[in-house]
């Protein structure tokens, strides 16, 4: 994680307003600030406050402010980056392409998009990520579509999306035919009758029927994890084998690099 820090109010002579970024956990942090600045202007009896998220020591006004941000990869921050296509495709329609690479969503760091208005008369018919029809207006589009809603980080939630397409468990994380367990670790056994009663733990020996309860478990489904992952050459063993997290982040620097050159070859500064 990247951390920005900055020191204020220190004593004359010594530094009045420094920063520093260390790719270091929260764990290494405070080592990070001391390689910064030396023990003698950090001594021991500063004191962390985890809800400030700020260094600082009991009756003085010296303190160092840590925050957290995400990691832009090189990445220019900017609110407002956009290209415009138009294409008159005759009479009285128009499709009218939008390109960006901003942060236009206010996430704190630059994503792309590409999506377009198809007017008839003035009037908007469709819009949207209608990549479908961008690719058939505009073919040297099409290489960039894939990259849709990506980020200076990484595809839209990544790791999550891609492990749950590529998976067999359902939302609650469990296989078919597997039983659920409860928030105490315990097995759940429906009673088969009226109200059909949850329980947790041994199963019941009192009267009446009970059953555990099962998960659905779902389908695998690789073609979207690939599109999710924007790994279009994955196999099978890929996206099912065990490992799956790993392989993802493995790859990751390199789909971030490709995107990289894709946004600089349309006219976008990265």
């Amino acid at each position: 994680m990247i951390y920005t820090v900055a020191r204020y109010g220190v004593n004359p002579g010594r530094e009045t307003h420094g920063y520093y970024e260390a790719s270091v956990p929260s764990s290494a942090l405070q080592a990070a600030l001391r390689l910064h600045w030396p023990v003698l202007e950090f001594p021991g009896e500063w004191e962390w406050n985890y809800k400030t998220n700020t260094y600082a020591r009991p009756g003085a006004q010296d303190r160092i402010v840590v925050v957290e941000r995400p990691d832009t990869n090189g990445s220019v921050y900017t609110s407002d980056q956009k290209l415009a296509r138009v294409c008159n495709i005759g009479g009285h329609e128009k499709l009218v392409v939008q390109i960006r690479f901003d942060d236009h969503c206010g996430n704190g760091y630059n994503s792309f998009a590409i999506t377009a208005e198809h007017k008839i008369n003035g009037h908007v018919d469709a819009c949207g990520c209608i990549h479908d029809m961008i690719a058939k207006h505009f073919p040297e589009l099409r290489p960039y579509l894939k990259w849709h809603l990506c980020s200076v980080q990484g595809p839209l939630h990544y790791l999550a999306n891609t492990i749950f397409l590529a998976g067999d468990r359902d939302c609650w994380g469990d296989k078919a035919g597997r039983q659920q367990i409860n928030k105490a670790g315990e097995p759940l056994w429906q009673f088969n009758g009226p109200g059909k009663t949850l329980c947790g733990g041994e199963k019941p020996t009192d009267t009446g029927t009970w059953t555990p309860v099962t998960g659905v478990g779902k389908e695998r489904e690789l073609a979207l994890a690939r599109n999710c992952a924007i790994w279009p050459d994955a196999t099978e063993d890929d996206l099912t084998a065990p490992g799956l997290e790993n392989r993802l982040k493995l790859r990751l620097h390199g789909l971030i690099r490709e995107f990289r050159t894709a946004i600089e070859s349309i006219g976008l500064e990265w």
